[in-house]
């Protein structure tokens, strides 16, 4: 049992390092093998690297259900969930979609850090 942990957390480490080199078709395939190990990380980050990593390399289906995975009510990571959902949402010219998100960002104060005041003027 404690080689597959260890197996596994040198698999992340691969998959992080690979997201950090921006080398997001090896990541994803790293968060892959990952996950069919632990379909239930000990958080959220996971979840948002490999939604990240799919977007990069195309996969968007994919990148939605794995942001639909990410708690966001209660994760530190639901901003940046709830910026890239809006994202595809916009991607998928799902407008109202991606204006209601936005705008949960916007009165959270999420303005600061991402353009989305810009983003719905154009919408």
């Amino acid at each position: 049992a404690a080689a597959a942990l260890d197996e596994d957390a040198s698999i992340l480490r691969q998959g992080i390092r690979y997201h950090q080199e921006r080398d997001y078709d090896l990541a994803l395939m790293s968060f892959r093998a990952y996950l069919e190990s632990n379909p239930e990380p000990g958080n959220d980050q996971v979840f948002l690297l490999t939604a990240t990593a799919a977007m990069a390399s195309g996969n968007y289906a994919e990148a939605e259900a794995y942001l639909k995975q990410i708690d966001k009510d209660n994760s530190e990571f639901a901003v940046a969930a709830s910026w890239h959902t809006a994202m595809l949402a916009l991607r998928n010219e799902n407008l109202d979609a991606a204006a209601a998100e936005l705008r949960l960002l916007e009165q959270a104060g999420m303005d600061r850090l991402y353009p989305i005041k810009a983003i719905l003027a154009d919408l």
